[in-house]
This record gives C-alpha cells, structure tokens and sequence, in this order.
C-alpha cells in the first residue's frame, strides 16, 4: 500500500494542485478579477471602490492640495491579489510542471500500476520527464503575452494543467482502456482552450470542428477496442501483442504449440485460450477440430486487425496525419498561439511515444508496413498544401503534416534501434524549434492601420508573411532568429534540423526504403521553397512602409536565444544528444 502510493505519488500531486489552485484562483471568499483601491474624494474621505470604476475618477479628483497630498499614499494601493491573476496563476502552473518533473525522475519506478492501466519505466520516466521540462517553456513564453493581450480566463490554467495531466496518463497507458481515457481528458480540455480566443473569426469554427471530429475519433476507437475484446476479453497491449506474435510467429504449429506461456493462459479463460489456437493455426483440420467450421476462425481475425485497424487511424487522427489532417489548420487557426503550440506539440509526442512503446508491434504483427502509405501521403501534402498559405498558423501546420510523415518513417524499417535513435533525435530538434517558433509569432507587433502610416494596430504577433517585409531594417535580431528557424525546419544546414533529417533518412536507406527516401527527398525540396519565402520576405520586399515588433517580453527573448544557439552549436557537438537518442530507443 505505502508502495502503491508512493508510486501514484505524481499524479495524485498534480491533482491535488488542481483542486488547490481551484479554490485559490475561483473560490467562494474570492474576487480575484475585481481589484479594489483607496480612493480619495473630494472631501477627503478615504472610500474603498474597484479598480474599473475608481480609476475614471482619479485624474479629475487629484489636486496638489497639501491635505490630499498627505493622503496621497493611499491612491492606488492595492488591497489584494496580484495585477493580473490569469499571469499569476499561469506563474504557480509552472512551478507545478517543474515539482512535477522532479518527481517524476525521482519517483522509483514499478511495471504496473493500478491493475496493469498503466505502466512507468525507465522510457516514460525518461519522456515524462521532458514533458514536463518542456510544458514549463510553453508557459513561460505565454506568461507575459497574457499581460498584454488582457487575458482574464482563469479557466485557461486550469484546462492546461489538465490537459497536461492527459498527456501524461497516455504515455503511461499499457492498456485500451486506459489509452481511451487519456485521449478523452486531452480532447476535453483541448476543445475548451480552441474556444476561449473570443477575438477571432474562427473561434466557433475551431471549437465546433474540433468537438466533433474528436468525438468521431473517440468513436473510431471505441469500436476497435470493443471488437477486440468482444473476441478475446483482453484490453491490456502487452497480452495482445504475445498473442499476435505467437500466432504470426507459428503458423506451422499445433494447437497446443501455440500459447505457451503460462503468464498469458492465465490471464484467458479456456473458451478464449482454445479459440486463439484455432485462430493461429493454418489448417483447416484444426478449425474442424474446435469449432467444426472455419468462418468462425476467419471471423476472429478479421475483428481484431479491424478493431487494431481502427485504433491506428483514431491514433493517427492525433497526430494530424494524411489524409486525416483536414482539421488541424482550422482548429488552430482559431486558438490562440500559446494553445497551438501545446496542442500541435505535446498530443503527438505522447501518441509517437505510446505507439513506439505498445502499439507499434501490434500494428506491425497485423498490417506489416501498412504505416507507410500514411507516411508516404503525409510527405507529399506537406510539401504541396504549404505552398499555397500565406497566414503564418495554416503554413506551419500543413508543414507539420510532412514532418508527421518523416516521424513515422522509423516505424517500418528493419534496424529498429537505429531507426528509433533517429526517431528521438528528429523529434528533440522539431519540438525545440517549434517552441522557439510560435514564441516569435508571440512577439507582439504593430501593424500599419488604414488611417495612415503614424497608427499602429497592436498584434499579438505577426499574422501573415507580409508583416515581415522589411524585417532586416526593423528588427535585424528577430531576422536572425526567422533565418534559423526556418533552416531548421526546412532540414538544411547550419541549423541542427539537418541533422535529424539525415538520421531518418540514413536509417531508411539502410532498410532499403528507397521509395520513401525519395519523397522524404522532393518533400524536402519543396519545404524549403515556403520556408526560404519568409526569409525572401523579410530581406527583398520593400513597400516603403512596414510594420515592426514592439518591445519583446524578457523570458520569451531569452528562450528565442537559447533555442536558437542550441540549434546552431547542436550541428556540430552532437555527441550528448546521439548518446540520448540511442539510450532512449534501447529503452523503448
């Protein structure tokens, strides 16, 4: 018991935090979105009033009386609470992802947790750990963008705390059910946060083509998990997969050949144990044998790879892969920055790391290289489709479809261990470059209004390619950090990205997937054709007028700089990182 709960110490805490920054941020006793003031009147009395109402009085009422004066101190006094509590929330969220990220490296480590639901060893602590590393930079480069953007949602901390929570729950997942429930803890908060953007036109868009394609999803998946255990009873992935190797694995065998693990008879009971050897033998005297006809055999099988089948496309709906990639672009067209840089960044690394982990061998006992025609898709739409956008969120979204196809290029080649070594490196530099990435498009900017070139609209970032014009004279530093993320992106040197691309494609080479290397290949081509554009942009085009960034937030300009440098200096001391990768992928 003292055991168990040690183990379930980390998500126990994360929930108790919840709760406690619940009744901190919304409780009864508290008003933390209405501030109050002394406020001075005219016959020096001193009245508490809130701040919306008392701060039009001021300017009238102040005078240089020496009385008032004397008084003076009490003038905007607060009387409680932070300045902005959406910020200062967001600043106790972070401080929640760094315990929780010691934690989680700390905590000892056990095979199966709450009845074998979920499982951490050494490969998840490993990826939790960097989750949680990695969701305290998404909300540092959030923290001050909700000052200046006048954010007041405190349902935003929350619903990424929960959201956080999903995350976590899923690479943990050893089982169907599991995996079901922290799909459906993500979507929740996801299809809240799409929603809470009420300054864009594509707010109601977003949210409702979320909801809805994520429960089509969910329904996807359900009924793949409900096949597969109408057939064998079992939800838990390391069963499954046993059974499929063993009957993929000895077709030529009897039927008492078949299921010889003693672990795995007693987790079936004998109707369900006596069908798998029926459905793993190849002969049709053995199908007489058991059942006396061989439909109901072919029946068992045909509902699992269907159930398994299902399962994978509701899995790859998350990652936004083709051709199921139609709603990403829109959904995050109107969310905010901050949401789309979760959304687009953390699902797909906890679904990448639950299919190299579990489903992976499941997928491939059943359907072989199957996976590569989504790869082979997602490569071509994201070299095409970006080449059509000119808003910043729609291009690199549809660019994140190739880099999806990329990712999943390990999954069918024969050298695994290198193949997953290159998986892991591509993946640090791609989420490393898109945090760096959307803390620009955070960067607030004035844009020239209609009214004439003195005016500005404040933004709460670049929005389209043609904010850039210009950029080398306006903000030179900010170029430099456009020039190398762009390089990055597009896999082309001196930026590090290069180098995750090489691995993938040197790992491919080496299982002879030569046809896929080709369209990694004209992909490549003709990424770097949208990705140079920005910087084409930004160096040729001359108006005459252009818009420029305004003042850049502190934490944010030292994360540009350090992911920048790392990108840069990563190309050539690499060893640490390959080391990791390499350890990483024995681990998976």
């Amino acid at each position: 018991m003292t055991l168990d709960l040690i183990v379930w110490a980390p998500e126990a805490f994360v929930l108790l935090c919840l709760l406690v920054l619940l009744l901190y941020g919304s409780g009864t006793s508290v008003s933390p979105v209405i501030e109050g003031i002394y406020y001075l009147d005219t016959k020096n009395t001193v009245t508490i009033q809130p701040l919306s109402s008392a701060k039009e009085q001021l300017a009238p009422r102040w005078t240089e009386d020496s009385s008032n004066a004397i008084s003076s101190n009490f003038l905007n006094m607060r009387l409680a609470g932070p300045l902005h509590i959406s910020s200062h929330l967001n600043s106790w969220a972070i401080t929640v992802c760094l315990l929780m990220a010691l934690l989680v490296w700390y905590t000892p480590l056990q095979s199966l947790q709450a009845g074998g639901l979920f499982l951490r060893d050494l490969f998840v602590t490993e990826v939790l750990t960097f989750v949680w590393i990695f969701s305290i930079f998404c909300l540092l480069t959030s923290h001050s963008w909700q000052k200046s953007s006048g954010i007041i949602h405190l349902e935003y901390t929350y619903l990424v705390l929960f959201f956080l929570l999903g995350v976590h729950l899923l690479i943990m997942s050893a089982d169907l059910i599991s995996l079901y429930g922290s799909l459906e803890l993500q979507s929740f908060s996801v299809v809240v946060l799409c929603s809470l953007n009420y300054g864009s036109a594509y707010l109601i868009e977003a949210a409702m083509k979320y909801f809805l394609l994520s429960a089509f999803s969910s329904s996807l998946l359900l009924l793949g998990i409900g096949l597969i255990y109408w057939q064998t009873g079992l939800t838990r992935l390391s069963t499954l997969q046993e059974l499929l190797t063993c009957g993929g694995a000895n077709t030529n065998s009897t039927n008492n050949d078949i299921l010889t693990d003693s672990t795995t008879l007693l987790l079936l009971d004998t109707n369900t144990a006596e069908l798998f050897r029926v459905a793993a033998s190849s002969t049709a005297e053995n199908f007489t044998a058991v059942l006396g006809f061989s439909t109901t055999a072919l029946l068992l099988d045909i509902s699992i790879w269907l159930g398994l089948w299902l399962i994978g496309l509701a899995l790859l709906w998350k990652l936004a892969l083709a051709p199921l990639h139609m709603w990403a672009a829109d959904v995050y067209m109107g969310a905010w920055s901050s949401v789309t840089l979760l959304v687009s960044t953390l699902p797909k690394i906890a679904v990448l790391c639950f299919w190299a982990h579990y489903f992976g061998p499941l997928w491939s006992a059943a359907f072989g290289s199957a996976i590569l025609f989504f790869s082979g898709m997602s490569l071509i739409i994201g070299g095409i489709l970006p080449l059509a956008q000119s808003m910043f969120k729609r291009l690199l979204l549809f660019s994140s479809v190739g880099h999806m196809g990329l990712l999943l290029m390990p999954f069918a080649l024969t050298s695994a261990s290198y193949a997953f070594s290159a998986l892991w490196a591509h993946l640090y530099f791609y989420v490393l470059t898109s945090l760096v990435v959307w803390a620009l498009i955070q960067w607030p900017f004035n844009r020239p209004s209609t009214l004439g070139y003195s005016t500005f609209y404040r933004l709460s970032g670049p929005q389209y390619l043609w904010d850039l014009v210009s950029l080398n004279r306006t903000s030179p530093a900010a170029l430099l950090a456009w020039a190398v993320l762009m390089l990055s992106l597009a896999g082309l040197p001196p930026a590090a990205g290069f180098l995750g691309k090489l691995f993938l494609f040197w790992a491919s080479l080496s299982s002879d997937q030569y046809l896929l290397v080709l369209l990694a290949l004209i992909s490549t081509l003709l990424s770097s054709v949208y990705y140079l554009r920005v910087l084409v942009v930004s160096f040729v085009y001359n108006k005459g007028y252009w818009g420029s960034y305004a003042p850049f937030y502190s934490i944010s300009a030292y994360i540009v700089v350090v992911g920048c440098t790392i990108l840069v200096l990563s190309l050539w001391y690499l060893a640490p990182l390959v080391i990791l990768s390499h350890l990483l992928a024995l681990a998976s």
